[in-house]
């Protein structure tokens, strides 16, 4: 029997969480010739999504040139759900982990999960996310920082609210470092996974929709 599988992707519905600004989903249900036939609208953005390095990058690649080697393979979770919701994850917080040395994609569980957001009745913003010493530290190589490929954070963004300027994305995309937002860790624990994350292959696109599983 297979290892089991833990879907950590959010549903994409008419009443998802959208960051605000960005495309509520629409669905609509049409016929062709007795065949039932949907139609979608949706952001690139929304629910469990990738950030490509063109998100933010002139010049950036673009969503279909994603790596999945960089998407698949050997991860951690890491538990920081008890730092208070809203409370910025600072170098800090992150230097305290006991990470194994050739950890190379890291999910932060964070207060995000611990207080529910998702199961809100509209987008929260007072959630939690990084500051920009912590992206650094992410994306940095040693003995500087964690060299990772991949960071993802369970709510809809890896900068808080407030910060326009998005300076953990750019940290982040600027070194290389895939960006998976929109994760569902409630019900995961902190330790080693496997993590399958296939994004849409939209060609010329910021970012994409992913589901995403650990094993």
């Amino acid at each position: 029997m297979g290892r089991a599988m833990i879907d950590i992707s959010v549903p994409i519905d008419a009443h998802s969480h959208v960051y605000p600004g960005d495309l509520v989903p629409q669905f609509e249900v049409a016929t062709q010739e007795a065949v039932r036939v949907s139609r979608l609208s949706i952001s690139a953005h929304v629910g469990t999504h990738v950030d490509a390095p063109s998100h933010l990058l002139a010049g950036g690649a673009t969503a279909e040139r994603l790596a999945l080697e960089a998407l698949c393979g050997p991860c951690q979770v890491a538990d920081l759900s008890h730092l208070h919701l809203g409370q910025p994850i600072t170098a800090q917080h992150l230097r305290s982990l006991k990470l194994p040395a050739d950890c190379k994609r890291l999910l932060l569980r964070t207060a995000n999960s611990e207080a529910d957001v998702w199961a809100a009745a509209q987008f929260v913003p007072n959630y939690s996310a990084l500051a920009p010493d912590a992206a650094w530290v992410l994306a940095l190589p040693p003995p500087l920082g964690l060299g990772l490929t991949l960071v993802g954070i369970d709510y809809l963004s890896v900068d808080p609210y407030w910060a326009h300027d998005l300076p953990a994305h750019r940290a982040l995309l600027a070194n290389g470092v895939i960006v998976l937002e929109g994760l569902d860790l409630r019900e995961v624990k902190a330790g080693g996974y496997e993590l399958l994350c296939l994004p849409l292959k939209l060609v010329g696109a910021d970012g994409a929709p992913a589901r995403a599983a650990l094993r």
